[in-house]
């Protein structure tokens, strides 16, 4: 049922949990700090990036998976970008989570 399907903020969370549980078991005397890895803002990942960069990677959650493979191919070259429907997601999810590292550390 719908109901009982996880968003994929909550099964990427759920993952971390996992990782987190199996890694303490293992290494009982290593400790962690859980920190949430939210999405970034606009504003906060303009700070890094174009709004050119941002709306090319906003797109590419509304490209059907031909125009996916397309993006691709034209992009070859550049060997550091994989896209996917879920490509501006894990964008998002990478910067917040690295700014919520840097802020934990800091306090």
């Amino acid at each position: 049922s719908a109901d009982s399907e996880l968003t994929k903020e909550e099964s990427a969370s759920s993952t971390t949990t996992t990782i987190t549980e199996n890694t303490s078991q293992k290494r009982s005397s290593c400790r962690f700090l859980h920190v949430p890895c939210t999405p970034a803002d606009r504003d906060t990942i303009e700070l890094a990036h174009t709004s050119r960069h941002y709306e090319k990677l906003r797109q590419t959650s509304e490209l059907t998976d031909k125009q996916l493979r397309d993006l691709i191919y034209l992009h070859e070259r550049d060997n550091d970008l994989y896209f996917c429907k879920d490509t501006f997601l894990a964008a998002t999810l990478s910067c917040g989570g690295v700014i919520n590292c840097v802020d934990a550390v800091m306090d």
